[in-house]
């Protein structure tokens, strides 16, 4: 959960400095966290469907959607809050960049994390359906 840590981290100062969500940091990080989540569960999926590890084209049922992702935000919120690991992710990481708060450095590693995360995504759909550099 390395990199989930990191991007814990600067998503909260982001959130800790933000007007809009000071008084509630803990939830936008999460909610961030658990769609990076989704995207790299995700990308696992594909990728073991288009290898034909998985036949199963539905990880969740036609309706379970909703739940599924449900489950993801209750077990991130879970693993942050459990024994408030948040506040020790947060303060190993703060005096680790005992640095002063740089708005633009944060934004650029969420960014850059979503965009390779959605890019892999992407990468996996692809291989799934054999498209593109993955036909056969």
């Amino acid at each position: 959960m390395g990199i989930y840590n990191i991007l814990f981290f600067h998503i909260y100062e982001l959130a800790l400095h933000s007007k809009s969500n000071r008084d509630m940091p803990m939830f936008i990080t999460v909610s961030v966290i658990t769609l990076c989540f989704m995207f790299n569960v995700g990308s696992v999926i594909f990728v073991l469907q288009g290898a034909q590890v998985i036949t199963d084209n539905n990880l969740f049922p036609k309706g379970g959607k909703i739940i599924g992702s449900l489950l993801f935000l209750g077990w991130i919120t879970g693993y942050y809050l459990y024994k408030s690991k948040y506040k020790k992710i947060y303060e190993t990481y703060k005096f680790k960049y005992n640095k002063p708060f740089s708005v633009w450095r944060s934004v650029l590693i969420v960014i850059s994390y979503y965009f390779v995360s959605f890019g892999i995504l992407l990468l996996a759909g692809l291989y799934k359906n054999h498209d593109w550099i993955f036909r056969d």
